[in-house]
């Protein structure tokens, strides 16, 4: 499930319900310079890893979904 959310110009950031209520009130983010991980503040790093790594196959099906799907349509354009 892939979910939205928006940053204010106050910096601001709405949450979904969803994950307001799967994360708890209290949150720790752990960014890089293109993404952040977000996930409660009593998460144990082993569960946060385990999480990141599906998170991760998540985007490799993706791509390689999205890679597909543009390999089809070429096929019909010729």
């Amino acid at each position: 499930m892939e979910l939205q959310g928006t940053i204010s110009d106050a910096g601001v950031v709405y949450l979904p319900r969803e994950l307001r209520e799967s994360l708890g009130k209290h949150v720790r983010l752990l960014p890089d310079s293109l993404a952040a991980i977000i996930y409660g503040a009593d998460t144990p790093l082993e569960e946060v890893r385990e999480s990141v790594n599906i998170l991760l196959q998540d985007i490799e099906l993706r791509i390689k979904s999205s890679k597909n799907a543009a390999a089809s349509a070429q096929k019909r354009k010729q």
